[in-house]
């Protein structure tokens, strides 16, 4: 799992699934695009995101979305996994 800052995913990431590991309600009041997939949820999506050729799993201070990059990366280990630092609060 590689760390990225905000500023990097927004260069260096256009074209890169996001997924936003949030609450839908929470990702419903604000968000900065992306796949809205609760961390609880993540297991039924494996099978969805391991045709993706790279993924950046945010949140809204980086806590969940770190320990679901965690699991992500043990799951899908061909797959490059980068985390949001500081989550989308530093928005």
């Amino acid at each position: 799992m590689t760390e990225i800052t905000l500023s990097e995913l927004r260069k260096n990431f256009k074209d890169t699934e996001i997924v936003d590991v949030r609450e839908k309600e929470e990702y419903a009041g604000f968000n900065i695009g992306g796949r809205n997939i609760p961390a609880h949820e993540i297991n039924y999506f494996l099978p969805e995101l391991e045709k993706e050729e790279k993924l950046v799993v945010i949140c809204s201070n980086g806590l969940r979305s770190s320990i679901v990059a965690r699991v992500l990366q043990k799951k899908l280990p061909t797959i490059p996994v980068f985390h949001l630092t500081h989550g989308i609060i530093e928005a």
